[in-house]
């Protein structure tokens, strides 16, 4: 059981995630009959902008670069500016079910449709609409250097890919209960799994670690395909000052940071300063 400190609230049926800097992105969908937004958040959980954008059905999200893309649901992807301002709405078209996205640097790779696993340049342009085909439903997607990882929703497990397509492992971690997130930190990967309310925890070799590192979840959606690894508190550097140097450090509560110095940074010797939270 964990403690479920709500960062952010009050969302109908949050979907996709993505971080930037010191804000959050999250695409809310409410359903057929409500239009759905990308909310603007901080680092902390404070609201910046609720309705950043408005879309029909999105579901997930990812950014590269300045720009934050969107899978949208009813079938296309668009690309907007991180402040909210369209570039294209509808920059790849007839991806019906378009719900995990995952970018490269160089390319868009996206979940769709009952089966496949489109890749796309970053100009909306087609490389491959079924790179990968599933006999199921395709879900969260997450790149790790040449690999990409694919949560096959309905037969409950996650394949392992390379960029150009090719199966490296289609059954690289099976057994799971409708696996719809996905996440990578570092050499872990994070799988998020509605049917058992679960996130699991995994090595990039597929070596279990953890299948209940976090549990009982509540009713998490089933088309949720947005899993967050927060990143490291944020350093800004204020310049020299008498005597010395300045910093601010900028991350989310609760976080621990430690500052330590060296006289020689060739060396592996560093002396803590001071501990904050």
């Amino acid at each position: 059981m964990i403690n479920q400190a709500y960062i952010v609230s009050g969302l109908s049926n949050p979907q996709g995630i993505a971080i930037y800097g010191t804000n959050i992105y999250v695409a809310n969908n409410p359903g057929p009959s409500t239009n759905g937004t990308i909310g603007l958040y901080n680092l902390d959980g404070t609201l910046v902008n609720a309705s950043l954008i408005s879309e029909v059905k999105p579901a997930g999200i990812a950014i590269s670069g300045t720009n934050l893309y969107v899978a949208n649901d009813a079938g296309f992807v668009g690309v907007y500016n991180l402040d909210g301002t369209a570039v294209n709405t509808s920059l790849i078209k007839n991806v019906v079910g378009a719900n995990g996205i995952a970018i490269d640097g160089t390319n868009i790779f996206l979940a769709y449709g009952p089966s496949s696993v489109g890749k796309y340049k970053l100009d909306g342009t087609t490389v491959n609409a079924r790179l990968i085909y599933l006999p199921a439903i395709p879900a969260g997607l997450a790149i790790s250097g040449t690999n990409l990882y694919v949560a096959n929703f309905s037969l409950g497990k996650v394949g392992k890919y390379g960029l150009d397509g090719t199966v490296v492992n289609a059954l690289f971690i099976s057994g799971l209960s409708l696996p719809n997130g996905l996440a990578i930190s570092g050499n872990i990967l994070y799988i998020q799994c509605a049917g058992s309310k679960t996130v699991g925890k995994y090595s990039l070799d597929g070596t279990v670690l953890n299948s209940s590192f976090v549990s009982e979840l509540t009713n998490p959606p089933f088309d949720n395909y947005g899993i967050l690894i927060m990143p490291p508190p944020i350093l800004y550097s204020s310049g020299l000052q008498t005597n010395g140097f300045g910093f601010t450090v900028c991350g989310i509560s609760n976080q621990t940071v430690l500052v330590e110095a060296c006289s020689d940074i060739g060396t592996s010797v560093w002396t803590l300063i001071q501990t904050n939270v």
